[in-house]
């Protein structure tokens, strides 16, 4: 029979599917209001509903709005096709009412309401710098401009302008909806660090408290304490590794767009918007790469503490020397008996 010895639960990825015995919250009900809502329209969850938004609202609004910039139909449309592509990644991003991910979020309802705030105020920055400061612009700038003094659908220009522009300015409404939890992503992070502190605590109380009486090695209670945690990191990353790799290549390579237009010299109002958006789509990358390295940095620095925890180290260096006088004491016995 295989022996066992008694830690702390392993951090949040141990549970069975359906088992909340050990989480905080029970189910989605308990979560806070805005995440309640938000993991329930997410893009994963409404892959059709938001590829048509998508195409309305990319097309409707980046085809004027291109079109007036390089005075080409056909650049514009390529140009808006690419940043319709540039978001299909976001289908890629993990669900949250289900399996790992719900689990993350039911296990310690204190950092979920965190989770959810950060959430909801990158939300909230999100819809002020998109949709009541960009979407004016792009109206003021482009759109009205395009559909008043291009020519590029013949005398049926202003009316089809203004009728895409108008359709993708509504869609935009439920396109924020679906993507109002994009940023939860990022903050998975914070149940990575809550990990690494447990595990790290764990690794400790095991070292301090191990009792060699007990049959099992040291080295193997420490196995099976990294064995968890490793299987949990493993679930997680598993999704998030490709969801943030193929949206950071988006961001990275639109904000290259925009950075080129907003100094093209097309006019004033290009400069201004696509300065602003530049700006915003680079504070995106920067949430992206912070949750991405925090994790990380909290972990050497646990590392080094642990290491240079007088009390680990003492009790490592005990066991040094009972080992060695244990040898000392068995080598002592040989030499007699062999005499």
């Amino acid at each position: 029979m295989s022996k066992t010895y008694p830690v702390n639960p392993a951090p949040h990825g141990t549970l069975k599917s359906g088992d909340v015995s050990e989480c905080d919250l029970q189910g989605i009900d308990d979560l806070p209001k805005f995440l309640r809502r938000g993991i329930m329209f997410t893009p994963c969850r409404w892959k059709k509903t938001f590829i048509l938004i998508q195409l309305m609202v990319q097309f409707g609004l980046f085809i004027p709005v291109f079109g007036q910039i390089t005075g080409s139909v056909t650049v514009s449309t390529l140009l808006a096709g690419c940043l319709f592509a540039g978001n299909i990644p976001l289908m890629l991003q993990p669900d949250f009412t289900s399996g790992v991910f719900l689990r993350l979020l039911l296990r310690d309802a204190k950092m979920t309401k965190r989770m959810s705030e950060n959430t909801s105020k990158e939300c909230v920055v999100s819809l002020i710098l998109f949709c009541l400061i960009a979407s004016p612009l792009l109206w003021y700038f482009f759109i009205i401009p395009f559909a008043t003094t291009s020519e590029a659908f013949g005398p049926y220009t202003f009316g089809a302008t203004i009728f895409m522009g108008g359709i993708a300015t509504i869609a935009s409404i439920p396109m924020n909806m679906i993507n109002s939890c994009q940023a939860l992503s990022n903050q998975v992070s914070l149940a990575h660090i809550a990990t690494i502190k447990e595990y790290l605590e764990n690794v400790r109380n095991i070292i301090l408290n191990d009792n060699s009486e007990d049959g099992i090695l040291l080295v193997d209670k420490l196995s099976e304490e990294q064995t968890k945690v490793e299987n949990w990191i493993e679930a997680v990353n598993s999704r998030m590794t490709v969801f943030q790799s193929s949206q950071l290549c988006s961001l990275v390579l639109s904000c290259a767009l925009f950075f080129i237009i907003a100094a093209g010299r097309f006019s004033v109002g290009a400069t201004a918007l696509f300065s602003t958006v530049s700006v915003g789509v680079c504070m995106m990358v920067g949430s992206m790469l912070y949750s991405v390295a925090k994790p990380n940095i909290i972990w050497e620095r646990r590392k080094v503490e642990l290491l240079n925890d007088a009390k680990v180290v003492l009790s490592q260096k005990f066991e040094q020397i009972k080992l060695k006088q244990n040898r000392k004491n068995r080598n002592t016995i040989n030499n007699i008996f062999d005499e």
